[in-house]
């Protein structure tokens, strides 16, 4: 055992280590051990188990920020482990299995466990923010515990926690974390499988999912997502037609809460949209190609509860023959960087915010509104293919020679209004088809 310490644990500092095990391979800090220090980092050799059952303390609780605990191996398991890298003036790290996205110089696990029973803190006492959490591996994550990284009582904002599994990835009913801060803003939790969906059926905490290993998709339930205490990050990322389809609407509990989805390991995979998403002030960032599959509606203001809102973004191409409505709120901005109804027409789209930002080319069948407070941009054609209306409510700004079309290239002789309520500026010309029907404004 003593020689097992030497080869796979970093000794310095340590103030208590016992009942410290090694025997054909596996290594095993056994429910009698605790290890207290600034740096813990155990490794096991080549196609190596590491068993954690004891108590790893990096925490700092008297004038600085917490430690960093790494246990790294071919295979991990924590069964009632508690690992605390708290500080009083921020969170520390912890890696089990590997880091961020299983990117960097540490080694990652094939296999990672986190059982019910078990406990990882990195968060700040006093004032600062919180820690860094890891729960990765190459193949299968399993994670049932508790892990917090919250954000100190005087101030600063949650810190980050990933749960991914390359391959599959499962979050049990008693799966909790926690990335809250009393006076800043919350932190983040990623989750990282192989495709995404969000349906009423999965029940449990944020991310209660089937077999994976059977399916190799994690099914997450609405109301677990709508409970979070941390901004959620739905990552699909195996390969580039990884995806996300949002069945069920979800409406988030808490204030200020954002919910990013990303799919595709190029971020090209697909978002199918089929039912709303609404937050209490939170963003909503769509990352991928995103198909709208229903009448749907983001929602950032709680439908109005939160009157200022929060930005909600597109990353790409924006598809389906279905009705979009957007609100921002007072205080936030809508941005299309792809095209909207590239390839699919949307039936209708109406836009709320302190800002439109419309980057490439806009396509609906019937009605398209945007309403910017602030400003609207306009830098590419928008055209309506049967006679739907395009209306402007605020200051717009146009670039890259723009226009704007009621009558489908003249297939529509009769076309729609187009109308402006403020100004139109620009170095650009400005092209505007409504044939037989009116243009009005200021």
């Amino acid at each position: 055992a003593k020689n097992a310490i030497k080869m796979v644990v970093n000794t310095d500092g340590i103030v208590s280590a016992n009942a410290i095990e090694e025997s054909n391979g596996i290594i095993r800090l056994v429910n009698t051990s605790k290890i207290t220090a600034q740096k813990v980092h155990v490794e096991g050799a080549n196609d190596s188990r590491i068993d954690v059952q004891g108590t790893i303390d990096v925490s700092n609780k008297l004038d600085g920020v917490g430690g960093i605990a790494e246990i790294l191996g071919d295979h991990i398991q924590l069964f009632g482990a508690k690992i605390d890298a708290s500080g009083s003036l921020g969170g520390g790290r912890v890696l089990i299995g590997g880091d961020y996205q299983g990117i960097g110089d540490v080694r990652n696990s094939q296999n990672t466990v986190v059982d019910s029973f078990s406990e990882i803190y990195a968060d700040s006492y006093i004032e600062g923010n919180g820690g860094k959490v890891i729960l990765w591996a190459d193949d299968t994550t399993l994670f049932s515990g508790r892990i917090c990284a919250r954000g100190g009582k005087k101030g600063g904002d949650g810190g980050f926690v990933e749960t991914s599994g390359s391959e599959f990835l499962h979050v049990g009913e008693s799966g909790f974390v926690d990335t809250s801060a009393l006076k800043g803003k919350y932190g983040d939790w990623l989750l990282d499988p192989s495709s995404i969906v969000i349906a009423t059926g999965g029940a449990g905490t944020l991310a209660q999912a089937s077999n994976c290993a059977v399916t190799g998709t994690v099914t997450i339930a609405p109301a677990t997502i709508a409970g979070a205490v941390s901004n959620v990050t739905l990552c699909s990322q195996r390969n580039s037609t990884s995806s996300i389809t949002v069945t069920d609407a979800v409406t988030m509990s808490n204030s200020g809460i954002s919910l990013s989805l990303i799919a595709g390991s190029t971020n090209v995979g697909t978002i199918s949209l089929n039912n709303s998403l609404t937050t209490r002030g939170g963003a909503i960032s769509l990352t991928g190609k995103v198909t709208v599959g229903a009448t749907v509606t983001l929602d950032t203001t709680n439908a109005g509860g939160t009157a200022t809102g929060a930005n909600i973004s597109f990353s790409d191409i924006l598809n389906g023959a279905n009705a979009l409505t957007l609100n921002a709120g007072t205080g936030g901005g809508i941005s299309f960087s792809g095209a909207v109804g590239g390839t699919t027409a949307l039936t209708s789209l109406t836009a709320s915010g302190a800002t439109i930002t419309q980057s490439s080319t806009a396509k609906t069948t019937g009605a398209l509104s945007y309403t910017g407070t602030s400003a609207i941009n306009v830098n590419g054609n928008i055209t309506t293919t049967s006679g739907g209306t395009i209306g402007m409510t605020g200051p717009v700004t146009i670039a890259n020679t723009p226009t704007l079309d009621t009558t489908n290239a003249g297939l529509i002789p009769a076309g729609a209004n187009i109308s402006f309520s403020n100004t139109v500026n620009g170095a650009t010309p400005l092209i505007l088809r409504a044939r037989t029907a009116i243009v009005t404004g200021k």
